[in-house]
């Protein structure tokens, strides 16, 4: 049997071994949480980026066919009416 003061000793030493263990452990605990924390926002950050950039792509390929179908459609539209001006141009000209 131990004497009281070694028992006492012996106590404090193991309640702060097993105190400096769970602050330990919590410590880690937080570190791995708020790693694990860091790198969720860093993917979401990467994610919310990538289909920003991909969205503005397909908005500019949009825009660019948008004018390519405009250019298209007016000069579909001025080629038509040049030529029925020129078939009218043709009648008339028949005509007298």
């Amino acid at each position: 049997m131990l004497p009281s003061s070694q028992l006492f000793s012996f106590v404090m030493i193991s309640f702060v071994m097993i105190s400096f263990v769970m602050i330990s452990f919590v410590m880690i605990s937080f570190v791995m949480i708020s790693f694990v924390m860091i790198s969720f926002v860093m993917i979401s950050f990467v994610m919310i980026s990538f289909v920003m950039i991909s969205f503005v792509m397909i908005s500019f390929i949009m825009i660019s066919f948008d004018i390519i179908s405009f250019v298209m459609i007016s000069f579909a539209m001025f080629s038509f009416e040049f030529v029925i001006d020129c078939s009218l141009c043709i009648r008339s000209s028949e005509l007298s």
